[in-house]
């Protein structure tokens, strides 16, 4: 569906699309068999590659956010894709070859098997996910290294720097004439304070205790010609105005005290001051704030030094596997130390 113009503002969004996390097509079986250009060197043309991925059978798959996948071959079957030959599989994206993983002896890709990779999302106004293609090759496929460390004893900070980010897409600014730049924005500022939800999980204790603020951005788009004042509050707290004029794009951090901030959904509000005339739309809405080595729903991202080890805990299970994904294109799996 569209998203309404500024016209149509007043009226009730109505963004029914669903996104699912992983989606199959295929194209036919019979497509010329193609040799794949597997040059690994820096003269690749990802252009080309894709071209002879186009050109070759296999199933395209879409994923509408980053995160760790597992295929299964009776899923691929039923998408189309049929074949015995482990090694040969290959993931492409973007005309460049993707490391993947193939569970079993890496001969026969049985029933039982499945393909494993870390696919990313899309940040784009008019796709909705990222389209990987898994296709049967001429040689061997890209497959995730392993990397084998000795683990030192932890050390160094309990927390590191997480970032949420809000960037709604429901209004669609037509008037607006900012070159190559989206047109499409989130809420409405006026004098009725938007109100927008942003949630924080597993907030570091040790920071809050220490009074060590967050930090919120926002950015805005100014929408009617005049000067306009607008007040930034987080869970009721005070953070403070931005002052532009006409379509500025401002953007602007805010300090969210440390007493200010709680596990869960925090509400940042954002009004006008400027008179009824005075509207805007939010663009994005970041914000910085310490998050323990705790994972998430088991899962945790965080950036680490090659000299660093850092325990998480909160995992529910002793599963537990961790990915370098330095290089998107040539992730490698570590081995981590797993106790109770």
């Amino acid at each position: 569906e569209r998203s309404p113009v500024l016209g149509e503002v007043g009226k009730e969004p109505n963004p029914k699309s669903e996104i699912r996390n992983l989606k199959f097509s295929s194209w036919p079986a019979d497509a010329p068999d193609q040799q794949l250009s597997t040059d690994k060197g820096p003269e690749i043309d990802p252009i080309g590659v894709q071209r002879d991925v186009a050109n070759t059978a296999g199933v395209k798959i879409a994923t509408s956010r980053a995160g760790w996948y597992r295929v299964t071959k009776p899923e691929l079957q039923a998408a189309g894709l049929d074949t015995k030959e482990a090694a040969l599989l290959q993931l492409y994206a973007n005309g460049r070859e993707v490391a993947i993983r193939v569970s079993g002896n890496n001969d026969e890709f049985t029933d039982a098997d499945y393909v494993e990779f870390y696919g990313q999302g899309l940040d784009s106004p008019t796709d909705a996910a990222q389209t990987y293609y898994l296709v049967v090759g001429k040689s061997a496929g890209k497959r995730l290294g392993a990397v084998d460390s000795n683990i030192l004893k932890p050390s160094g900070p309990h927390s590191f720097a997480y970032t949420v980010e809000r960037r709604e897409r429901m209004i669609y600014f037509s008037g607006l004439l900012n070159g190559d730049d989206e047109n499409f924005f989130g809420q409405i500022v006026s004098t009725t304070a938007s109100s927008s939800a942003m949630p924080v999980s597993n907030l570091d204790p040790a920071s809050t205790a220490a009074g060590t603020p967050a930090q919120l951005e926002v950015a805005l788009q100014g929408v009617t010609k005049q000067a306009h004042l607008v007040q930034v509050t987080l869970n009721g707290t005070d953070l403070g105005t931005m002052s532009f004029a006409n379509t500025a794009h401002p953007q602007q951090s805010f300090a969210v005290p440390a007493s200010a901030l709680h596990d869960g959904d925090n509400t940042v509000q954002l009004t006008s001051l400027g008179g009824a005339a005075d509207i805007s739309l939010i663009d994005t809405l970041r914000l910085t704030y310490d998050h323990a080595f705790v994972a998430d729903n088991n899962a945790l991202s965080f950036s680490l030094s090659t000299q660093e080890t850092r325990r998480v805990t909160g995992f529910t299970n002793q599963n537990i596997r961790a990915v370098d994904l330095t290089d998107p294109l040539n992730t490698m799996e570590l081995k981590p130390e797993v106790k109770e």
